[in-house]
């Protein structure tokens, strides 16, 4: 993907239009919990209203008895699934907080979805201190796309990765002062 220009979006924001001539960056932010898969869902079923094919992953949250435990990793073309995060874990598990990451099923799903053929949007559903800090997890998908694909791409993540971000990517997207 060339540099081009980047657009943060909120949780709750309406979903961004594309311009299929000119592949844009669009970065879903929020705090945790702030509703930012919720978004990404409402964003999926709008493009999905115009026809516009989307590639991706997102993260399904999984409950029990009111309490989330977890995450299940889609990919939203098969919408085929992976238990990958749980609040307790195998021996082989990555912990971050109080989860336990399965890198091999984010491996797998990371996989599904590159090979995913052209699409108008890629999603990848979240982008964390996994990716950005210990350099695993969705971070060879996320790299594979910055680098590689030429549709627009939405990543989701923390309002407090920005900065971590735009220091491991400034050389593949154009920032227009957008980071104080």
């Amino acid at each position: 993907m060339n540099p081009h220009e980047i657009t943060i979006l909120s949780a709750g924001d309406p979903p961004p239009v594309l311009d299929n001539n000119r592949p844009s960056l669009f970065l879903l932010t929020g705090p945790v919990n702030s509703g930012k898969t919720t978004t990404l869902r409402r964003w999926l079923r709008a493009w999905d209203g115009r026809g516009w094919t989307v590639g991706g992953v997102v993260s399904d949250a999984i409950r029990y008895d009111d309490r989330k435990i977890g995450y299940d990793i889609r990919d939203v073309r098969s919408g085929r699934s992976w238990t990958a995060i749980r609040n307790a874990g195998a021996m082989d598990s990555v912990k971050i907080g109080r989860y336990h990451i399965d890198t091999r099923k984010l491996y797998e799903a990371a996989a599904a979805a590159r090979s995913t053929p052209d699409c108008d949007m890629f999603v990848i559903d979240e982008i964390g201190p996994l990716e950005l800090e210990r350099q695993i997890g969705f971070r060879e998908l996320l790299d594979h796309v910055l680098r590689e694909r030429c549709c627009s791409v939405t990543i989701v993540l923390r309002r407090s990765m920005l900065t971590s971000f735009f220091d491991h990517y400034r050389s593949l997207v154009h920032n227009e002062g957008i980071i104080s």
